[in-house]
């Protein structure tokens, strides 16, 4: 018994010293919530994500630019698992596609318990000829930075205030655009 004591004690005493020499402040830990999905369909509602359909948007040749001080810079970031700011998702229980998009975050700080709303603007070049603009109103409170509003091609999509999750398959989306073209 009292060898179970002194193991626990020791156990106890090893756990508290780890969490005592930790040196990480976690005040400087931030919370990230600005994906965004998108499910683009033409006019015949076919997913134009989908390499079955023709006239496809293909991965490789979408380009995603973020407005910055005016401007227009393409995202390239190869050490990312999206280095191009999206993927491409599909969806096993319907077999459709989506992009998630990870939109422009703008450079807004904040202080204490300050809130701070930005608009950023996000281009995605599906093909040459073929550009949508998102502005997204991003905002900023403690740690935390979110996606609340969006506007796609001037038309409001998403705004945290009314949206809700949506069932997509057997999937719960929370920002989730439907785009027809």
């Amino acid at each position: 018994m009292k060898l179970k004591i002194i193991t626990s004690g020791i156990m106890v005493s090893a756990l508290l010293m780890g969490l005592w020499s930790c040196k990480k402040d976690i005040s400087t830990s931030i919370f990230m919530d600005t994906d965004i999905d998108i499910w683009i369909r033409d006019v015949n509602n076919h997913n134009l994500l989908d390499s079955t359909t023709s006239n496809y948007y293909k991965a490789s040749e979408i380009r995603i630019f973020n407005l910055e001080n005016g401007v227009k810079n393409e995202v390239f970031n190869p050490m990312m698992d999206a280095p191009r700011n999206f993927l491409i998702l599909k969806n096993e229980s319907n077999g459709e596609y989506a992009m998630r998009l990870f939109p422009n975050e703008g450079v807004g700080k904040v202080s204490g318990e300050e809130r701070n709303d930005e608009l950023t603007t996000t281009y995605i070049q599906w093909r040459e000829n073929k550009v949508d603009t998102l502005v997204c109103t991003i905002t900023r409170i403690r740690s935390s930075i979110s996606c609340t509003r969006i506007l796609y091609n001037g038309v409001l999509k998403y705004d945290e205030q009314t949206a809700k999750d949506e069932m997509w398959g057997d999937v719960i989306v929370h920002r989730f655009i439907k785009v027809t073209e």
